[in-house]
């Protein structure tokens, strides 16, 4: 049980991202583009507290005053700040201190009452669900027994997430009353948690489920680890569609113990999918029964078919009789041979070199690489002459084995003579190695690269040289610029842009006039990278390219460097359908207000690629107008545009409107796949990518 404590730590705490990560992005899509002094100043102080407190936990000195000191430290920057994202990082970094108390959860829990922003009301209680702390429970209690939906969903999951009796208890009570999809997240939250009455209501929940949140409910079945599901998911084993029997089968292998692996072996006689599926759920369980069948099955047939994925789950697990198999698998079919190569790059072994050489030198691409990283684990002089002749050949597999030898302490100069020697056969397989290497020789090496015939090893040697403040190389770069192969000049662009001189600027300003669209466009990347009037006013130019790869280049470069008088252009853009969504993108950074008002005006545009526009900023603009508009989307005549708003409403916050209209479409005569999902999201609850607790989806 300890095991499956940290793992659904670590799914708390990813969850807790999730949350906090979309409270940021949301506020932020609304920051002036050119925030005030004041603004910076205190991120940068809200930013650099919650630095010292996490460089001061891991410090293994630290002691109960520095941890005190610690807190106060992250509160006074909690009460200083105004910015709900900075807030939200601050009081995570809170939740994570052990030496909280009484007066720090207080505090905390403040932020959870009525008068202060959603998105710091939710952030609050998630992280309130990570402290284990009696003073937690009432702020929680409260959130979950409110009268908004969302705040209700992260009290009742929070809750349901402490190991304490009480708050699991409150979470069963409370969530009685509620949707069931609260009822699933908070069953499912149990389950991770460990409670007791998890199993029960699980299978409840399956009796009278829709179908939807089958597997969901299965694999939580399996991650409570409680013997008990085992009759629940043995009767899921031969019912439903593939995913469902896949879903119980994986769960057994999750409960473990003596049940669950005879229900397991019992399947390996059963349809060879489920047997398939049976395979990989034995070798989870780590008993000795399961490891004794599947050495059985792979001895009769480890080449294809279930006894292969017998080899493949018994690659994880050591013990009698499993080295001995993978030996003989290395004169297996190449599928065999994967596996057990596999096996030995993780358990070296130097009585299978002979074999590992055989198949490094003359296997398939993918044999001959594992046997590769199989020698360089054993080590050795006689790994690293292998290694070096596959390395000086010249083939597919010379750069990967150049970067074997490069981290061979021993000679750290052998993969950089070979290298060398490889440039002046013509051959590029050193490349990488080079552009490490700080040499005048190096250097030599890199630009007589550049200039090659083949353009793929010039843009390649270009890429290294710009990592080289080098005046020399520079005027190679500038040369390449006017070259007569298009993907050089295009990678010049790129590579001018790196040296962040504003004496580059004339140089790329000139490649606005190349007939290659991809080189303008290369062109205009690089001047975004480089500040400053000159460039802004070319990029203003290129916005009116005739191409509209390049007009949308410019149209986020313009919006990234801040540019003052852009706003109008960005607005023009947006209007035009060929380049709405880059329009509609430089908006929303530097001008929200005016994106806003924008995609009202554009999803009623004719033009599917203006709606389209105003479709994918939904997710960055305020509830009631992303709202607005994905209902408007809902709504619309193009099966294939409401496909795309389906899905942008499982992406973003879900209103009482928006599910009203996705309930209209699972009752439509649309596709029957577009139906089901429509319902799924109406039915789900009010979340989005960050609002939805999705972390039990993630097996």
């Amino acid at each position: 049980m300890a095991v499956r404590s940290v793992r659904s730590e670590s799914r708390r705490e990813l969850w807790f991202w999730r949350v906090t990560t979309g409270a940021a992005l949301s506020v932020c899509a609304f920051l002036p583009f050119q925030g005030t002094q004041a603004r910076v100043e205190e991120r940068e102080a809200t930013t650099a507290a919650a630095y010292e407190a996490r460089e001061s936990h891991r410090s293994s000195s630290r002691s109960t005053s520095s941890g005190s000191a610690r807190v106060r430290m992250l509160l006074a920057s909690l009460e200083r700040s105004s910015s709900t994202s900075n807030r939200c990082m601050v009081i995570d970094r809170l939740s994570r201190l052990p030496e909280l108390d009484d007066l720090a959860v207080s505090q905390l829990a403040r932020f959870t009452e009525e008068g202060q922003p959603l998105e710091l009301r939710r952030c609050t209680g998630w992280a309130l669900g990570n402290v284990l702390h009696p003073a937690a429970f009432a702020p929680l209690k409260a959130l979950a027994e409110g009268d908004n939906t969302m705040l209700a969903e992260t009290g009742l999951i929070a809750l349901a997430s402490h190991p304490d009796r009480a708050s699991q208890k409150a979470a069963i009570e409370l969530s009685a009353k509620r949707s069931r999809a609260m009822r699933v997240s908070v069953a499912c939250t149990l389950a991770d948690s460990g409670a007791s009455e998890a199993v029960s209501l699980l299978a409840e929940l399956l009796r009278d489920g829709n179908g939807y949140d089958r597997e969901r409910l299965l694999m939580s079945l399996g991650r409570s680890g409680d013997p008990r599901a085992v009759g629940v998911l043995q009767g899921y084993l031969r019912q439903g569609n593939r995913q469902t029997q896949q879903s119980a089968i994986y769960a057994l292998g999750e409960v473990g113990g003596a049940a669950a692996t005879e229900t397991l072996l019992s399947l390996l006689h059963d349809r060879p999918e489920l047997a398939q599926m049976a395979v990989g759920a034995l070798a989870r369980t780590g008993s000795p029964e399961a490891r004794d069948a599947l050495l059985e099955l792979a001895e009769k047939n480890a080449d294809y078919g279930t006894g292969l994925q017998a080899l493949q789950a018994l690659s994880d697990l050591d013990g009698p009789g499993v080295q001995e198999l993978m030996v003989r698998a290395l004169d297996g079919t190449p599928g065999a041979q994967n596996v057990a190569i596999e096996y030995f790059v993780n358990h070296p072994q130097d009585d299978v070199f002979a074999k590992l050489e055989s198949l490094a030198r003359a296997g398939s691409p993918q044999t001959s690489s594992q046997s590769l990283q199989a020698l360089a684990r054993m080590g050795g002089d006689q790994a690293l002459d292998v290694i070096e002749s596959v390395a000086t050949s010249g083939g597919n597999l010379a750069p990967m084995a150049l970067q074997m030898l490069n981290q061979d302490s021993a000679d750290p100069q052998r993969a950089r003579r070979i290298a060398l020697a490889q440039v002046e056969k013509g051959n590029a397989s050193g490349l990488e190695i080079l552009a490490q290497d700080d040499s005048p020789e190096a250097r030599a090496a890199l630009m007589a690269l550049a200039q090659a015939s083949e353009s793929g090893v010039a843009s390649r040697a270009l890429w290294a040289l710009a990592q080289r403040n080098d005046p020399e190389a520079r005027k190679l770069t500038e040369a390449l610029a006017t070259s007569g192969d298009p993907q050089k000049r295009a990678s010049a662009m790129w590579a001018l842009a790196q040296s962040g001189d504003p004496a580059v600027v004339g140089t790329l300003r000139k490649s606005l006039s190349d007939s290659d669209d991809t080189v303008r466009r290369e062109a205009v990347q690089a001047l975004g990278q480089l500040p400053g009037a000159e460039s802004e006013a070319a990029l203003l130019r290129a916005t009116r390219d005739r191409s509209p790869d390049v007009v949308g280049a410019a149209a986020n470069a313009l919006a990234s460097l801040g540019t003052p008088g852009a706003i109008e252009r960005l607005e023009e853009i947006a209007r035009t359908p060929a380049t709405a969504s880059s329009g509609m993108l430089g908006l929303l950074s530097s001008a929200p207000a005016r994106a806003q008002s924008l995609a009202e005006a554009l999803i009623a545009s004719q033009d599917v690629e203006s709606r389209r526009a105003a479709l994918m900023a939904t997710t960055q603009l305020s509830s009631d107008v992303g709202s607005r508009i994905l209902v408007r989307a809902l709504a619309d005549r193009d099966p294939d545009f409401v496909r795309e708003a389906i899905e942008t409403a499982a992406a973003g916050v879900r209103s009482e409107e928006v599910r009203a209209s996705l309930r209209v479409l699972g009752e439509s005569d649309l596709p029957a796949e577009l139906k089901a999902r429509a319902a799924e999201l109406a039915e789900a609850g009010p979340g989005g990518y960050f609002l939805e607790p999705r972390r039990h989806h993630i097996y």
